[in-house]
């Protein structure tokens, strides 16, 4: 039964958008590739009022709705 919930679908947002996942850990560029986000964009987490941000190679687990933002990479993103 642990491993049914392991795979159950998850919803995420990325850019206020929905997406369904099978719930278990991502990489950076993981998310984006199942997101449609450009892979040079830089990828944050957000908690609360605060971005974390996430390496193209940094493995994360995602929860149900959790928000995740992609901005370019270039031309400063405002922390």
């Amino acid at each position: 039964m642990e491993d049914e919930k392991k795979h159950e679908p998850v919803r995420i947002f990325m850019n206020d958008q929905p997406f369904e996942l099978p719930k278990r850990h991502y990489t950076g560029i993981e998310l984006k590739e199942r997101t449609g986000v450009p892979l040079a964009d830089l990828l944050y987490r957000i908690k609360g009022h605060k971005r974390e941000e996430i390496g193209d190679t940094q493995r994360v687990e995602i929860h149900h709705d959790e928000h995740f933002v992609a901005v370019p990479g270039h031309g400063g993103a405002g922390r």
